[in-house]
């Protein structure tokens, strides 16, 4: 949890990217025309030109939208790269390092511990020999029936 605390942190500070992607997702914003107006404009608004402040806040809103797509996509990456790829299979402290093959190669010897980490619960080994018990005198029934 500490390492996703650490990666929204890191996101939230700065608006920073070198990925091209931005900038071709900006130019695509720009050449769509996302911004057009969904009336058709009387003859008057036709003629009338945007504003300065107008373009400039379609402009911030072209960078921020092209800015969501890089950074979203970038944030699932971190994530399944510092979340599963580091803190369970490479880093320093993974939890597959746990496993070591000596580690596993003495579980064969303790039974006991090896039915604490993967065996089954007691209650569900009773009720599946209780299944499998059954199902014997079903086999058996149909058998005398035939």
């Amino acid at each position: 949890m500490k390492q996703a605390r650490l990666v929204l942190d890191v996101e939230r500070m700065n608006i920073m990217t070198l990925n091209d992607k931005f900038y071709e997702t900006l130019e695509e914003l720009k050449r769509e025309g996302v911004h057009q107006e969904k009336y058709e404009p009387t003859e008057d608004e036709a003629r009338a030109r945007m504003s300065n402040t107008e373009r400039t806040v379609r402009y911030i809103h072209d960078i921020l939208a092209a800015y969501y797509e890089v950074a979203s996509k970038r944030f699932v990456d971190n994530i399944c790269m510092q979340a599963t790829g580091y803190c369970l299979l490479t880093g320093p402290r993974k939890l597959l390092g746990l496993f070591s093959p000596q580690f596993v190669a003495n579980l064969a010897e303790d039974q006991d511990q090896l039915t604490n980490i993967a065996g089954e619960n007691a209650a569900l080994s009773r009720r599946r020999v209780q299944l499998n018990k059954g199902i014997q005198d079903l086999e058996t029934g149909r058998k005398i029936m035939m």
